[in-house]
This record gives C-alpha cells, structure tokens and sequence, in this order.
C-alpha cells in the first residue's frame, strides 16, 4: 500500500493509536539520530493480531517508500514464506492497495503479475485493490495511459476486475466479498477497481485547480461520502439526523482528544516497526566470526553424491566430462575451481538441514554454463538435481527445486 489512506488503514484497521498517529507528525521526536531517513510518516508499517469472528487474525502492512509498488514484490515474498511455514498454505493471504496512476504505469507491477503464477512464486492469489481517483499526481488518465481502465494489465494474466463506484460503499463491501470468495475457490488474483476522485490536493500544501480546474469545480460542489451515506441511511430508516449528529461529534472529539494527548507524547523513532529497533548491526557486533570449514572426508562425501548420475541417464557429452573432473578434483583436493566449489558449499549447507534458495534466469545451468545444478537427459529432458541426493529425508517434501 502506498501513502494514500494509509493513515486510515493504520488507524481503522491495524487500531493504531490515534494519539501515536498524530505524535509521529509534531516535533517532539526521540532518538532521531539513529540513522532513520527522515520520511513521511504515513509509510511507516507494524504487524498486530485481531481477533475477527472469533478467529484470531494475524495482520502486517509492511513499511513501504515513496517509491509507487515497489513494495509489491516483498509483500508477495513475504506471504509465500509465511504460507511455506505452515501445514495449510491457505492460510495466508496478500492484499495489494494500488494507486490509478502507478498501476498502469509501474513495471514492476507487470513483473509481479508474470511472476506470481510461476513455480516456487506462487504467493496463493492476492487481492488488488486499486484506490482509483482519476488522476496522478497532477496527470489525467488520458495523459498517462492508452487504455480505457487503469486495470488493463490484469488481462496479462486473465485475471477478473471488478470495477465499483467509491460513493457506494454498500457496493463496495459487495465487491470485496466476491473478491475474497473468488480468490478462496480458484487461489487467483482478482482486481477491485474502486473509482471515486481525491477531494483535495496530492498534498497538504497543493492546489489542484491550478491543473484541473474544471474537475475539481465539480468535485467541490459535490457532498463528501459521509454526508451522502447517511443521507441515505435517513430515507431508509435506518438512522435518524440526531444519530448522525451525534457519531459525528463523538468521532470529531475522538479525533481532537487525541491530537491533544499527542502534543505531550514522546514517539521514540526506534518503535516504528513492531518491534524495538536499536541500530544497524556491524561485523564487529558478531564478535569472533565461528569456524565453518568442513573436514576434507566430509566434502569428499559430499562431491561423491554432487557428481552422481543414474544409471540409464543420458548426460551431454560435455557436462560429462565437467562432472568427471569435479569427481577428480574432489578426490585429489586438487584443482577445484569456482563451480565445484559453490557446489560443495551448498551441497554442505543442505545436508547440514539448512535451506538454499537460487533465483533467476540460468541459475540452473549457471550464465557461464559454470554450474549446472541441473542436469536434463538429452532423450527425455527428464531433470536430475544431485543436490536433492543431500537432503534429509524429514525435509524433501518441503524442499522446491
């Protein structure tokens, strides 16, 4: 989520303490100098746990920059390494709040779109909910984009959009429910395009007439959605003007009884993520840095299953001959060089229990045809991976390659 009604989704739905909220903007800051960037206030993250229908919920919005969506990518990894830890993977759910403007025009939306669907990627199916108030900044949406809707690029991986009008909050809710229910049938990504307008500028200090000048005379003779919500709720029945009076006044004082707490709080800087943060850990923190060689017989034990092929395996010539002289060098200890020494190293770490993970384009092979982690019979392009022959039996159900 970016900084637009971050504040609100801090407040409402992360219940976090007004007065907190407001303190983090006055002047009376502690520990300032250690080492934080000094930015706005409204990118800030923390994790709680919410108690939602009688199930205990565990919710994160995670710290993300001024620059648009590129916090897509860690939230989708975070939610895959958390789905990866438990017993059931649906457990877990990604929700993306995109702006109009930055998810027609960032890339890297795109690339997360591509790469969400792909093997030992999967993040599930997330929710995006696109928070669309027709303009960017001070740029049109006919100034930014070809297409009709800013969604267009959920085609890419034929994922549904729902589009739904922001004044209509009963709608809305509607929206996100078949949103939610989709996700929890197909574990694919669904859009929620909620198209209202930003009533004010893009900051505190700007005037968005001096840009668009006619659409924001519309927008100022136009009811905030409060008011026209509970005119609404009036003709039903459901309220009267005096309740409505009255939930306005009591959340106004709720508002300015905690603006008022915030000038006499303190907010220590180092408490802006669920936990204490004291400073960036340096080397010399570690202390003395612990042995890690392995003994020469271990590595032997270790070369002899990383250069191992099946019987019937029909290897390439070259790689043959690649495997032969690691087999060599191993046994030698001489002439070992880079890729049969990553390959120990990692061969070493996985029968020690430990994970390794390797991401990216030729990562099997290796960009300088150095590594091949992964060799593919030349009859059946059948895969054969020797570092799997290194992995405890308790762990290869979890292990992805």
């Amino acid at each position: 989520m970016a900084h637009r009604g971050r504040l609100n989704a801090l407040a409402n739905v992360f219940h976090k303490p007004l007065q907190r909220i407001f303190a983090e903007f006055q002047e009376n800051l502690e520990n300032e100098s250690w080492g934080n960037s000094g930015d706005v206030k409204y990118h800030l993250g923390t994790t709680i746990s919410r108690n939602i229908g009688g199930k205990d919920i565990r919710l994160s919005i995670l710290p993300n920059p001024s620059h648009l969506e590129t916090v897509n990518p860690v939230v989708m990894g975070h939610v895959k390494a958390v789905a990866d830890s438990l017993e059931n993977r649906n457990k877990t759910l990604g929700v993306l709040i995109h702006g109009d403007a930055a998810v027609a025009g960032q890339g890297v939306v795109y690339e997360c779109l591509q790469m969400g669907y792909l093997p030992h990627y999967q993040s599930n199916g997330v929710i995006h909910i696109v928070a669309n108030n027709q303009i960017g900044f001070t740029t049109t949406p006919a100034e930014a984009r070809t297409g009709l809707y800013c969604t267009d690029v959920a085609k890419s991986i034929q994922a549904p959009v729902l589009h739904v009008n922001a004044d209509e909050p009963e709608l809305v809710h509607k929206a996100m429910h078949l949103a939610l229910e989709y996700r929890e049938k197909f574990h694919k990504d669904i859009f929620v395009d909620i198209i209202g307008y930003r009533r004010y500028g893009h900051n505190e200090q700007d005037q968005p007439a001096f840009t668009q000048p006619m659409m924001y005379q519309v927008i100022s003779k136009r009811k905030n959605l409060f008011l026209l919500y509970a005119e609404k709720l009036i003709k039903e029945g459901v309220m009267t003007q005096q309740a409505v009076d009255s939930l306005w006044a009591s959340e106004m004082k709720k508002l300015k009884d905690a603006y008022d707490e915030s000038l006499h709080e303190t907010f220590d800087m180092r408490k802006w993520k669920a936990q204490n943060y004291h400073r960036v850990v340096t080397i010399s923190d570690l202390g003395e840095i612990k042995r890690t060689g392995l003994s020469a017989e271990s590595l032997r034990e270790v070369g002899t299953e990383l250069t191992r092929v099946p019987t019937g395996f029909s290897i390439h010539p070259q790689i043959k001959k690649i495997y032969d002289a690691r087999r060599q060098s191993i046994e030698t200890g001489e002439g070992i060089d880079f890729g049969t020494a990553e390959a120990l190293a990692f061969g070493s770490l996985l029968q020690e229990g430990f994970n390794v993970r390797l991401s990216g384009q030729d990562v099997e092979r290796g960009t300088f045809s150095h590594r091949h982690a992964v060799l593919v019979d030349q009859k059946t392009e059948e895969k054969w991976i020797p570092l799997r022959n290194l992995i405890k039996k308790e762990d290869a159900e979890r292990v992805q390659i």
